[in-house]
């Protein structure tokens, strides 16, 4: 089972890039596909979404109308027993979803936390938290805008280029890693660390247009729960000469094999 998560960018106002995310994704094949940034996706009756859905083939989505128009989707050929929208107290919002998948039951997270800061992020943590049970198996998964601490970041330096631009998201007198150790705290595993030590970035791209991607830096992740962990067969983040050019996120896609 393939699961995906993308940011596409401000809803891909080009036509050529729209035309290669299709591509991409109809290339890779994922069971199940989390996007956000679908600015403009719900306009005229959804008529970007619903097309987007029939040149993929996608059976099912679910939407999110995110109240500053950086809105979310899932978009699956696995079944949906149910669904919920987060937007109350969150930046963007968050779409927790069931699937089956085989025997087994799956839930998934798909949010974009806050640009702002990471004490705006905690509290949105904190929300999608109060809506789960992690002893059971989920998958958390998109833009979470926030640092690891796993990863090895030089942070004197990466501090120094911050004050330099005045980028505030990450921290001002020190860089904080808050947000993803709250996550890990609440019972989920970064996916990618099962695979890997080596740092690997999300952004930015050779797409770029964010000033705030002014540095390699992992901001897109895929975490699981421990009852999910076994089942993992692969997570990566999917960078090539293809992927530089789709949106200014690389994606990020997980194999999962439940028992």
């Amino acid at each position: 089972m393939k699961i995906m998560y993308l940011n596409l960018y401000c809803g891909v106002k080009e036509e050529e890039r729209f035309q290669k995310v299709v591509e991409f994704i109809n290339k890779c094949k994922p069971d199940i596909l989390g996007l956000s940034e679908l600015n403009n996706w719900d306009k005229d009756s959804l008529a970007k979404l619903k097309r987007f859905k029939k040149l993929t083939s996608f059976r099912e989505h679910i939407f999110c109308k995110a109240r500053t128009g950086f809105n979310m989707g899932i978009f699956s050929n696995k079944k949906v027993l149910g669904s919920k929208i987060l937007t109350e107290g969150m930046w963007h919002g968050a779409i927790l979803a069931k699937f089956k998948e085989g025997n087994e039951e799956i839930e998934l997270v798909l949010t974009h936390l806050s640009p702002e800061n990471e004490d705006f992020r905690l509290k949105e943590i904190e929300l999608i938290k109060n809506n789960l049970d992690t002893n059971k198996k989920i998958i958390l998964m998109g833009d979470l805008n926030s640092l690891s601490h796993q990863d090895d970041y030089n942070q004197t330096e990466l501090l120094m280029k911050m004050k330099r631009l005045s980028i505030k998201k990450f921290g001002t007198e020190k860089i904080r890693f808050d947000a993803i150790k709250k996550i890990q705290n609440i019972g989920f595993i970064d996916s990618l660390k099962l695979f890997t030590n080596k740092f690997e970035y999300s952004v930015p791209t050779k797409y770029n247009k964010d000033f705030s991607h002014f540095t390699k830096l992992r901001l897109d992740y895929i975490f699981v729960t421990n009852a999910l962990k076994k089942d993992v067969v692969n997570t990566q983040i999917l960078r090539d000469k293809e992927t530089n050019n789709t949106s200014d996120h690389f994606p990020v896609l997980i194999e999962i094999n439940p028992s």
